[in-house]
């Protein structure tokens, strides 16, 4: 309980204050954080196709090998599960902005490129 009082007096003020304009720091936010999460796909992407080249490496390398072929086999699953994921996530968001006629550049704060095309919505 007195735990429950400190963190409620130390977050009073925070909670007074959301009266004023913090909507527009809430978007601000949430732009920014959109904004890293864009830019860690590239890397996330690339990082997956790394370990799927390195389970492949590993595949070979362990010829005759049980357990090694297992365990490259197994990176290359997983690698392929991730780049699947990442790029679905691209294209189902494509998708969605291009159904429901969202303007792609104000969703995209920050962002310097993207893996697949953009599709642009026709009018």
């Amino acid at each position: 309980m007195k735990r429950a009082l400190i963190s409620i007096a130390i977050f009073l003020p925070s909670i007074a204050l959301a009266a004023t304009d913090k909507l527009q720091n809430f978007k601000q936010l949430v732009y920014f954080v959109l904004g890293l999460v864009n830019l860690a796909i590239p890397v996330a992407v690339s990082l997956a196709i790394l370990v799927f080249f390195w389970g492949l490496a590993r595949y070979i390398l362990a010829s005759g090998d049980p357990k090694g072929n297992e365990a490259g086999k197994n990176l290359m699953i997983w690698g392929l599960i991730a780049l699947f994921v990442l790029v679905s996530y691209l294209g189902i968001i494509n998708i969605a902005q291009h159904i429901f006629g969202i303007d792609q550049s104000t969703y995209r704060p920050g962002y310097p490129g993207t893996v697949l095309p953009l599709i642009k919505p026709s009018n």
